[in-house]
């Protein structure tokens, strides 16, 4: 069938081969001369299944985009892999659609259509199509709200309105955004004021809602593509207007449950919408030109090499990679291991300001092994990466990393945090995609190296059956009092630091010790790669200094705890774990405890508490090499 949804035709729109590998390998458009002009019900029912999956694909994109996640790339490919994280994350999707079209309904009154899911399966969700030289483009649409005068169509993303407010300059060190809220809670753009006065990049800000590639843009692409097919067939008589419905970044949820304890949002106050009407109007040329483009790519299969796109390709991405990127790579020979990406800012290109070559430029001439560049073209850091690839030795700063060893304040509290980032929050006085910290792990290492895998170990893990924050506050400012000296070491201190704010503000009584151990937190990563203030304090501001204190080959650019840990504890490894390897699984893995019984239970929960225990072991063990 030749059946063109929203997600086929950004992927063809995006890659310009794409169209012709899925009709070699694994076509989803088939028979594409054939002239299209009607869908039969049970095509449109295997539609709508195949609809809903990509949504929750979109849902398991925003835990990894959501500000300030701990989660690494890698983790993404554990949720389609895993049937009961897929459940879980659409019955949440629904609830956000149910959310909105709540606060729809209250709004703008009318009859309000959205899908309706009763156990796997979706019902009453509106289709739109529109049939364009034998094919069939269709998408289902989210909410579809109308009365005598007005249509309106919703498009529901489980993101949060914070990278829309945040559009926009600073002016005197305040963020001034392009949209303004209105009397009803609506986000609008400025340019609708009747007093509107154009500010400091305001239409730069504005430009970026038409990039169909980037994080805020490819959103309300998603709403253009609905007004192009809505409006060939609209009813003139009839006012047609399109938002998008997101989480209210400001939402603090009240702790409020129903009879059975499940959790009560408010609809008017979780969500908000975005008047998009104007901007999906100014679009609408360029969509009917990128159609025009998938139709030719369609009809004109293409197997030739082509120019790499960073945008598009976004290769070394995880997830986001695209999906045939591994073709192209054949095509201009680029390794799996040791390319031009290893080199750290080469997004940015090689060379001097003004006089730029790009990665996609190199490969084009044939340079795409790390050792083929000129070093010419490298700057400090990448000619340290050069040579530890070449000379196959690792880079070390010995006297620097010596110096902070010596610093270190005993004992070493070596401390790790696992959170749950839900789009809804679960406990009082959290707001969407807030990490809330369900457990924590702590080896005490008395004296160097003085430290035992379970004798030295304390941990907390919550049972999921209601709010333990409170029991996790009290075991950890036991566990690492404000009256005892020490150092806190933990893995990428950012993300520690931030949970201790946040659990102090929500439990004031123990503000003081918590922020005692905010203040003694140190990073583990800083031996590696120290940040300037560090690097200018032991290295004391010399010429030609190094910006890293240590770098090894098999980093590949990354100095995240799953690429150190096997240069310095090669022997420990997260692979050897039952059912909890990354982030994400943990995370998965809390969420089912509130539903699992008897031995079921008993061996999630210890499998989290297992993998919690490795990543503070695996900290123990990376100072221990490092000495």
């Amino acid at each position: 069938m030749n059946n063109i949804s929203k997600t086929t035709f950004l992927k063809y729109l995006r890659c310009q081969r794409a169209a012709t590998f899925e009709m070699q390998i694994a076509p989803l458009v088939a028979n594409y001369k054939k002239q299209l002009k009607t869908i039969t019900k049970a095509e449109e029912k295997e539609l709508l299944e195949l609809e809903t999956k990509q949504k929750v694909y979109e849902l398991a994109l925003s835990f990894l985009e959501s500000d300030d996640t701990n989660l690494e790339e890698d983790d993404f490919d554990y949720l389609f892999l895993e049937d009961e994280a897929l459940q879980m994350m659409m019955a949440t999707y629904f609830q956000i659609e149910e959310l909105a079209a709540e606060k729809v309904q209250n709004l703008f009154q009318g009859i309000t259509f959205f899908g309706k899911r009763e156990d796997e399966q979706v019902y009453e969700q509106k289709i739109i199509h529109r049939f364009e030289q034998g094919f069939n483009f269709y998408t289902f649409v989210d909410i579809f709200n109308e009365d005598q005068e007005n249509v309106r169509l919703i498009e529901v993303k489980a993101t949060t309105s914070r990278k829309y407010l945040d559009l926009g300059p600073l002016i005197h060190k305040v963020k001034e955004s392009i949209f303004y809220e209105d009397e009803h809670g609506i986000l609008r753009l400025k340019e609708q004021l009747d007093d509107f006065e154009v500010f400091d990049k305001y239409y730069t800000n504005r430009a970026k809602l038409f990039d169909y590639l980037s994080d805020v843009g490819r959103y309300v692409y998603d709403l253009a593509w609905q007004r192009y097919l809505l409006e060939k067939n609209a009813n003139k008589k009839k006012k047609y207007s399109y938002y998008l419905a997101v989480l209210n970044t400001n939402y603090v949820y009240d702790g409020k449950v129903n009879e059975i304890g499940e959790n009560i949002y408010n609809a008017n106050d979780i969500i908000t919408l975005i008047d998009l009407t104007t901007i999906t109007k100014e679009m609408q040329l360029l969509i009917e030109s990128h159609v025009n483009l998938v139709i030719s790519r369609i009809n004109e299969p293409n197997l030739e090499r082509i120019s790499l796109n960073p945008k598009k390709c976004l290769f070394n991405k995880g997830y986001q990679e695209c999906p045939f990127s591994v073709i192209c790579k054949k095509d201009f020979q680029i390794p799996e291991k040791d390319s031009l990406y290893i080199y750290f800012d080469n997004f940015r290109g090689f060379g001097e300001k003004g006089n730029k070559i790009y990665v996609e430029e190199l490969f084009e001439n044939g340079v795409t092994h790390a050792l083929d560049i000129n070093t010419n073209l490298l700057n400090q850091k990448q000619l340290m990466q050069y040579f530890a690839l070449k000379n196959n030795k690792p880079y070390v700063e010995k006297k620097v990393i010596k110096a902070m060893l010596k610093d270190l304040e005993y004992p070493l509290f070596h401390l790790d945090f696992e959170t749950l980032n839900h789009p809804l929050p679960q406990f009082k006085d959290e707001s969407p995609y807030q990490q809330s910290v369900f457990q924590f792990s702590l080896h005490i290492e008395n004296k160097e190296g003085e430290v035992d895998f379970s004798e030295n170990h304390i941990e907390f893990l919550s049972k999921n059956q209601g709010d333990d924050r409170l029991l996790l506050v009290e075991a950890l400012v036991k566990a690492i009092p404000s009256h005892k000296k020490g150092t806190v070491i933990v893995y990428n201190q950012a993300f520690e630091k931030s949970r201790l704010k946040e659990l102090a503000k929500a439990f004031p009584k123990y503000k003081k010790a918590l922020m005692s151990i905010y203040d003694r937190v140190f990073d583990l990563m800083y031996f590696l790669k120290p940040n300037e203030e560090l690097r200018q304090m032991y290295v004391n501001s010399r010429k030609g200094s190094s910006p890293l204190n240590y770098y090894h080959k098999d980093l590949q650019r990354s100095y995240s705890i799953k690429k150190v840990l096997p240069i310095f504890a090669p022997t420990l490894s997260y692979e050897l774990l039952d059912g909890v390897q990354n982030g994400k699984e943990a995370q998965v893995a809390f969420m089912r405890l509130k539903y699992l019984k008897g031995e079921q239970f008993r061996q999630t929960y210890d499998n989290l508490l297992k993998y919690c225990q490795l990543d503070t072991w695996a900290m123990a063990e990376i100072l221990k090499g490092l000495r």
